[in-house]
């Protein structure tokens, strides 16, 4: 049975604000070993953030877009608990099997670090698109990245959830279809 711990880093922004206080520096020394603790005996601190995740990026997709299979979209989520650089990422998949394409949302808790990118399958190979510089690329006048990152609060990922599908839900709903072409 896996337990999820909330910890006061569980919002990337909460930790930009602290600044560098003698107080929030031993604050998360004593939250680091805590969290050791803890997921020796098997609690995963991160499972929680991973789930939030998750469920921030489905539930913002159905509202802005309905079912995936009425769509012919194929929805996932991958949440890691292994050591190592990339081993508790957090990411969400809407993938398009007829066009080869698939949008990808990843989440690293323990850095506080974000990617979305647009990934099309060619020969040989794979193209990988940063969803924030196509969007500048192509004159989108949407808000930066940072100003909801930073308006997002608790709801930091339907935040960012947010930002993303309403920009291609305005502006490029057919980035997972053939004849949207991300370098024009």
């Amino acid at each position: 049975m896996k337990v999820a711990v909330p910890t006061f880093s569980d919002n990337p922004v909460k930790l930009e604000k602290c600044g560098n206080s003698l107080f929030f520096k031993r604050l998360f020394f004593l939250e680091g070993i805590l969290n050791s603790f803890l997921m020796s005996f098997g609690f995963d601190p991160n499972q929680n953030l991973q789930n939030d995740f998750a469920e921030a990026f489905y539930s913002e997709f159905k509202e802005f877009f309905g079912e995936e299979t009425d769509l012919g979209y194929e929805l996932y989520f991958l949440g890691g608990a292994e050591s190592g650089p990339k081993g508790s990422w957090a990411t969400f998949t809407i993938r398009n099997p007829f066009s080869s394409r698939a949008l990808v949302f990843r989440y690293d808790p323990t850095s506080g670090s974000f990617y979305a990118m647009l990934k099309i399958q060619v020969l040989p190979g794979e193209e990988d698109w940063d969803l924030d510089s196509l969007f500048r690329r192509k004159g989108y006048p949407v808000s930066e990245f940072g100003d909801s990152q930073t308006a997002g609060g608790e709801w930091i990922f339907h935040s960012v959830a947010r930002h993303y599908f309403g920009t291609i839900f305005r502006f490029c709903p057919r980035i997972l279809e053939p004849d949207f072409l991300p370098e024009e």
